[in-house]
């Protein structure tokens, strides 16, 4: 059902929006890089950033991390955002798809994508349920161009909430590892999901350094993971307690997938990873990246003939029990 105002139901703060919102206008210049990371043997961060692995003598001072995904980084509002989106879209949508498929999604499902950025996983579901698909995000730019057939929601998943059990799936692609009160709000997404529905998530696990062949690019995906986290505060290891956490939460079935999407294999990857490079460009110069460094990490993206990964993607999903499966 199309709704022309707030959609009360839903909480403070929540609105359905059924029309483009005007871009804002492009920002000249990303914000300075807001710290360093520290070096230390322990993580004593209560929020639970960057996890870095065994060798990697770092963790991030999450006091420095106030700006969030989009706000500057990675906001809809560069140039090349949508085509930095596209690339890993088409790296990833093949798998998204048939894993979703073969978890049963079918018609008549009543689905929740959360985070939905450009929209290919809930015009995806759309096809699939054969009828609407719930789709929020606080920036719909991509969105809106998509709302005839999705009901496109324009919010901060953080500050708003939906009827308990009012879904048969809810989904989120590469949210949960940026945002801040990530553990605080899977239990309110699992709230929303009907008995003997399912809770899928999907995000990115960092590399250990060594398993970057190329010097240069192995020194830029360092920084651009410890700056990701410095500056907006994204978990890159937060993934991987994925089969711990939903089975704590009780949930039924859990099961997980790996996928390494491959630059120079997966379509559009490379496109994807170059851009993320480069619009990290400023925050990887205050952190000590040297240009020359970075020019030559993008330019391997670039080659044709290279062969490297970026980050693990890990799907996890579970199935809520009914209360007699309790």
């Amino acid at each position: 059902m199309q709704h022309d105002g707030p959609d009360t139901r839903r909480g403070p703060g929540f609105s359905s929006v059924r029309r483009p919102v005007p871009g804002r206008r492009a920002r000249r210049t990303a914000a300075r890089a807001r710290g360093r990371a520290t070096e230390s043997d322990g993580n004593a961060s209560p929020n639970r950033p960057f996890r870095p692995c065994r060798h990697t003598r770092w963790v991030v001072d999450i006091t420095v991390a106030t700006e969030s995904y989009g706000d500057v980084l990675f906001s809809s509002a560069r140039d090349n955002e949508q085509t930095r989106l596209d690339g890993l879209t088409r790296a990833l949508d093949p798998v998204s798809f048939q894993t979703l498929h073969d978890l049963g999604v079918g018609p008549g499902w009543r689905c929740l994508d959360v985070g939905a950025g450009t929209g290919t996983v809930s015009s995806w579901l759309s096809r699939a349920v054969h009828g609407p698909v719930t789709a929020v995000d606080r920036d719909i730019t991509f969105l809106a161009r998509k709302r005839s057939h999705l009901d496109v929601v324009h919010a901060d998943i953080n500050h708003t909430d939906f009827l308990p059990g009012e879904f048969d799936l809810v989904h989120a692609r590469l949210l949960m590892m940026h945002l801040r009160q990530r553990e605080e709000l899977l239990p309110r997404m699992l709230s929303w999901v009907r008995p003997g529905g399912l809770l899928v998530l999907t995000d990115g696990v960092a590399l250990h350094p060594e398993q970057y062949h190329h010097p240069a690019y192995r020194e830029v995906m360092t920084g651009h993971f410890r700056m990701m986290a410095n500056v907006i505060g994204s978990d890159l290891h937060f993934a991987s307690r994925y089969p711990q956490i939903l089975t704590d939460m009780g949930l039924a079935k859990v099961g997980l997938l790996a996928h390494h999407p491959i630059i120079g294999m997966n379509p559009g990857f490379a496109t994807f990873v170059a851009h993320t490079l480069e619009q990290s460009e400023g925050h990887l110069l205050a952190d000590g990246i040297a240009q020359n460094t970075l020019d030559e990490a993008v330019a391997h993206v670039r080659r044709p003939e290279t062969r490297e990964m970026f980050i693990a993607m890990l799907t996890a999903w579970g199935h809520k029990p009914h209360m007699t499966d309790r």
